[in-house]
């Protein structure tokens, strides 16, 4: 099998109940990346105990482990724990899974392999599907759009949901440690007005098993996400990031 030169970050906290399932869409991939790095963020329950046994349970005999452990020892949020799994992470490229989500089979093939051929790029995301209960099974259209996502069309929606983005591990820009709501959104803003160019690809790879409208997602408070973003344009603006000539009319798709 091709392996991918991939690291893959998955934040924990108590997630017992889902992580396996998320590190074998993983496991599952057409071309394996190169590692999982599991940050464990200090959940209080069983979740240190279960990452550990998802590690051991694709340990190959006699080799390196293909799935890392991190343990932050105390809760520091998933900003953190992503910075630290970007940290420690030791391949070119780095995708972020979440532990209640999945991927299609196909990701990094796709994801990865757009990117291997235009090495220019700093980030990319996806589309994403929602499921109740098991995994996906998705056909994927032979022909699908992959556009650059301006600051234009960044401004207006956040187009790069945290299990869909592969990165390049080299950016220096991180996740803001505290901030508990919009900070991937965040992150997006700095790198894409920082000028890193980013693209989309319109295809479903990834799978979210939360929804996140209704009362169990986190857009039960949107009040608070409109006020970070918020908070995010006037910091970005206040720093330079954000003037009149960034808000030039939106970049054509590029196939």
């Amino acid at each position: 099998m091709t392996v991918a030169p991939v690291s893959v970050v998955i934040p924990c906290y108590q997630c017992a109940a889902t992580i396996a399932r998320a590190v074998a869409s993983v496991a599952g991939q057409t071309m394996r990346p190169a590692e999982v790095i599991l940050v464990e963020d200090g959940s209080g329950d069983e979740t240190l105990e279960v990452v550990q046994q998802v590690q051991r349970d694709y340990q190959p005999p006699g080799g390196e482990p293909w799935v890392r452990v991190i343990s932050l020892g105390r809760n520091r949020g998933p900003s953190a724990a992503r910075n630290t799994g970007w940290d420690a992470a030791t391949q070119p490229y780095v995708a972020f899974l979440d532990a209640d989500d999945s991927w299609h089979p196909q990701k990094i093939a796709i994801q990865y392999g757009w990117m291997g051929h235009h090495p220019e790029v700093a980030l990319t995301s996806h589309r994403v599907g929602m499921v109740r209960g098991g995994a996906a099974d998705v056909v994927l259209p032979s022909n699908y759009r992959v556009w650059r996502v301006g600051r234009f069309h960044l401004l207006l929606s956040n187009h790069f949901i945290t299990p869909t983005v592969m990165l390049k591990r080299s950016l220096r820009h991180r996740f803001r440690s505290g901030q508990h709501y919009a900070e991937d959104y965040r992150l997006w803003l700095y790198l894409i007005f920082s000028g890193f160019p980013a693209y989309k690809i319109e295809l479903k790879l990834a799978f979210l098993h939360k929804f996140n409208y209704g009362a169990g997602g986190l857009s039960s408070h949107m009040w608070k996400i409109q006020r970070f973003e918020q908070e995010n344009f006037t910091t970005m603006w206040k720093e330079g990031y954000i003037s009149r000539p960034a808000l030039r009319l939106p970049e054509p798709f590029r196939s």
